[in-house]
């Protein structure tokens, strides 16, 4: 066809051209794990791969390869692109594209080297044949290197070290040869740590690596991050290991081809300072890379994965709970809080060293329970954590309370308690009586609390700070975006906090939202949200399915989207079914008579928006952790000597730390 340019099956006369504002517009939803999306970015952004691959035309390199490099480096910059940068996208992935193509060109050709090398090779031959026709034998490097003396190379061992220089950093640049000597390094070679001299470690923090060896293929992600900061921090010197002398074989009977050659000796020189010099350190440090990437993003992977299933807690609903800091000297800090989180009453007890005013402590606690009617008191991990679990304890079996406890972590307590954001909302509270209302609202709503914090603070990741930071606030700021959306946000009473994790919605629409609410009372319905300024057609769609508002429409409350109302409506309409019904059993019976099979081709929708369709109409309000089984909380068992079993039942206590103690609870299985 005339006129068509086709690069690896692609028409690029008809390749689409992005607008700044559908750039923008498409980069948000990749963000929030749009994958169509992103799928559009690239083939928007094909053009610009394209004029990057043109600059390599002059090269002796097929434009179909060229072009499927450059895509992988587009695809690299979209992966990593910071949308709050002040710069065009374009300008942040030209480089990754031009470097990936480059890399290609390095690691996948033949070396390349100057054409003065070229003739000094072509010389060196020449003088070779002709002092091997005339003496009927090879010259030796010495009368080789005579040839070469000017005045610049003005002795023969000037001249055999420039020659050196050059067969190793040839030796050393060989794809063929890399390839082999790093695929050896991996199957072969080995991890070591060794105590440095003079090193100060009075902790024993890392006594695990004073002496240690392991297989490179066996070693695990937190060994290579420990090994790494202990190398830092001058405690061990980290290296790798191989078996020198098969290397230095395997080269040989590569570079070398006539063994008898009088030049044999002075080649092994050279091998010898390619390997020690070049090779070596160059292989240690890409396999150290190499190995740090995996373990960072296996450490990150474990941190979303922890901090998921922390956001994830089920939440105590329905309780007044008691937020309990415990300390010594300032004593322990009380916070009473509502079923809906409400602060109700503050106080402080002293039932410790030094004061230890412990008949005074529980008369206020027992004041505080039967004033407000408590039934579970929340307890930070922190200082004087076991000190105030014992005093707890005694004090529910002494008056026989009603009453149970949780051990609950603190971490990240402190670092909101001292924010502006807990200053702006308890602004005539202390520090200290802010984190016992946050660890109360932590047993009440996990997600809701630890939302205000930032994740990297809540102390669920391992050698976090030796982590990829930029990939791991990345991978963070997703799962609590993907748990807040799963979850879905109760508008009327969200802080702006959480809605920061609405897919849809940024500060200034928030704000709006705010101002709405606090000007106009709680939001009656979705719609509703169309009123707010800011609050375009867009911002809508995206966010309206993750806001629930209990109003008058029952539909607001479900995770359907005001899109499927009418769709919805008009299923409940024909089949002669209330939407008043929504969330209660019956609408389950009712639903129970439909075929699905009738819908689908009356509805013309698939099964699954069906399904998805029914399941919210049954059970109303959806919330993921409700599926989580919920424990009954117990508060008696301290030792060994309280555990019953009998034949019908038996009672355990367990105490349980989600990933790296991130909350504590005691259980009773019966």
């Amino acid at each position: 066809m005339i006129n068509k340019v086709e690069i690896c099956g692609v028409n690029t006369t008809k390749l689409p051209i992005l607008s700044n504002e559908e750039k923008k517009e498409l980069l948000l939803k990749i963000k929030n794990g749009d994958k169509d999306a992103r799928e559009k970015f690239i083939n928007g952004n094909l053009r610009l791969v394209l004029s990057v691959v043109q600059s390599f035309s002059g090269r002796a390199e097929s434009a179909d390869d060229l072009f499927q490099i450059g895509c992988i480096g587009l695809i690299k910059a979209i992966d990593n692109f910071d949308i709050n940068l002040n710069v065009q996208f374009s300008t942040y992935a030209v480089p990754m594209i031009i470097g990936e193509i480059r890399r290609y060109l390095r690691d996948n050709n033949s070396i390349r080297v100057s054409r003065s090398i070229k003739d000094l090779a072509y010389k060196s031959i020449a003088f070779k044949n002709k002092f091997l026709k005339e003496n009927n034998r090879e010259p030796t490097i010495e009368e080789i290197a005579k040839e070469f003396l000017n005045e610049n190379v003005k002795t023969v061992d000037d001249a055999i070290t420039n020659a050196g220089y050059i067969i190793a950093d040839w030796i050393s640049d060989k794809p063929k040869y890399r390839k082999f000597i790093r695929k050896y390094y991996w199957y072969n070679g080995l991890v070591k740590g060794k105590l440095k001299k003079g090193a100060v470690d009075d902790a024993k923090v890392y006594e695990t690596y004073y002496d240690f060896e392991c297989k490179i293929t066996s070693i695990k992600p937190h060994q290579v991050l420990a090994l790494s900061r202990a190398d830092k921090e001058k405690v061990v010197t980290y290296s790798l290991s191989v078996k020198k002398d098969d290397i230095i074989k395997y080269l040989e009977n590569e570079v070398i081809g006539n063994k008898k050659s009088p030049l044999v000796n002075d080649m092994m020189v050279f091998i010898e300072d390619a390997w020690k010099r070049l090779i070596e350190p160059s292989m240690e440090r890409d396999i150290k890379a190499e190995l740090y990437d995996k373990a960072s993003e296996f450490g990150i992977g474990e941190f979303g994965n922890n901090l998921e299933n922390l956001l994830l807690t089920p939440p105590i609903k329905g309780s007044v709970v008691l937020g309990f800091d415990p300390a010594f000297r300032t004593g322990c800090k009380l916070a009473v809080l509502s079923e809906t989180g409400e602060v109700l009453e503050i106080g402080v007890i002293y039932p410790h060293e030094p004061k230890k005013e412990v008949d005074m402590a529980e008369k206020i606690i027992l004041a505080l329970i039967q004033k407000h009617n408590i039934k579970i008191i929340a307890i930070g991990n922190g200082t004087a954590s076991r000190e105030s679990e014992l005093f707890v304890a005694n004090l529910i079996k002494k008056y026989n309370l009603d009453v149970k406890y949780v051990i609950v972590s603190e971490a990240g307590a402190s670092v909101y308690s001292a924010s502006p954001l807990a200053k702006k909302e308890f602004p005539d509270y202390s520090v200290e009586q802010r984190s016992a209302v946050s660890i109360g609202r932590r047993l009440q709503d996990a997600l809701s609390e630890l939302v205000k914090i930032d994740p990297k603070s809540i102390g669920v990741g391992l050698y976090q700070h030796d982590l990829k930071q930029k990939e791991l606030d990345d991978e963070l700021g997703f799962v609590v975006s993907k748990v807040v959306n799963e979850v879905g946000v109760n508008l009327n009473n969200a802080s702006d906090s959480i809605l920061n994790y609405v897919s849809g919605l940024n500060k200034k629409v928030i704000g709006k939202i705010l101002d709405y609410k606090k000007k106009n009372g709680s939001f009656k319905s979705r719609e509703e949200l169309k009123k707010v300024s800011g609050m375009d057609e867009k911002t809508f769609e995206q966010c309206a399915g993750f806001l629930r508002i209990f109003g008058s429409n029952p539909l607001d409350k479900t995770n359907i989207h005001p899109e499927d109302y009418e769709l919805v409506l008009k299923i409940l309409n024909d089949y002669n079914v209330s939407e008043s019904l929504v969330g209660t059993k019956d609408i389950e019976e009712k639903l129970k008579e439909i075929k699905t099979s009738d819908i689908i081709n009356k509805y013309n929708i698939s099964v699954d928006k069906w399904e998805t369709i029914k399941n919210n109409l049954v059970n109303g309000v959806i919330d993921p952790r409700d599926e989580i089984k919920q424990m009954n909380l117990r508060s008696d068992v301290l030792t060994i000597d309280d555990f019953v079993f009998d034949s019908w039942s038996f009672t355990v206590t367990f105490i349980v730390w989600l990933p790296y103690h991130a909350v504590r609870f005691i259980f009773l299985f019966s």
